[in-house]
C-alpha cells in the first residue's frame, strides 16, 4: 500500500473516478458528503461496530449520527473538531459598569453617565 497526501480536490476527483470504474480504495479519508454519489459502493460497517469495535459508544453522539445518516454506519469519525465558545461572564453580568469603566479610563474628556454609551 502506498500512502500519499492529496489535496482535497484531488481526493474528490480520484474517489469519483474510482467509484465510476468500480476501483474504490479499501480505505480513504473523506467527508461524509463525498460519499453520497456512490453510497451503493460503500461498505456497511454495522457488523464491524457490533462485533469488533469495543468503544463505539465512546464516540460523541453527533459524530456517530453523522456517519450513519444514510441508514447504515458508513464511516468512522476521523480528525474531528468540536467548536468551543468562551466568553467573559463578567462582561455579560454588568455590561454598563464595565462600559462606564472602559469609557472613563485614560480619556481626556468626561465620560457619559451610566445608562448611556461612550
Amino acid at each position: 500500500m502506498t500512502s500519499a497526501y492529496q489535496f482535497i480536490h484531488n481526493v474528490v476527483a480520484k474517489l469519483t473516478a474510482n467509484a465510476a470504474a468500480d476501483t474504490l480504495p479499501d480505505l480513504s479519508q473523506a467527508y461524509n458528503s463525498w460519499l453520497i454519489p456512490y453510497l451503493d459502493k460503500v461498505v456497511h460497517l454495522d457488523d464491524f461496530v457490533a462485533n469488533d469495535y469495543d468503544n463505539y459508544e465512546d464516540i460523541m453522539e453527533g459524530y456517530r449520527e453523522e456517519t450513519s445518516q444514510f441508514g447504515f454506519i458508513n464511516a468512522m469519525p476521523f480528525n474531528k473538531s468540536t467548536y468551543v465558545y468562551f466568553y467573559n461572564k463578567t462582561m455579560f453580568l454588568h455590561p454598563m459598569e464595565i462600559l462606564w469603566n472602559a469609557c472613563s479610563t485614560n480619556w481626556a474628556w468626561k465620560p457619559p453617565k451610566p445608562g448611556t454609551t461612550c
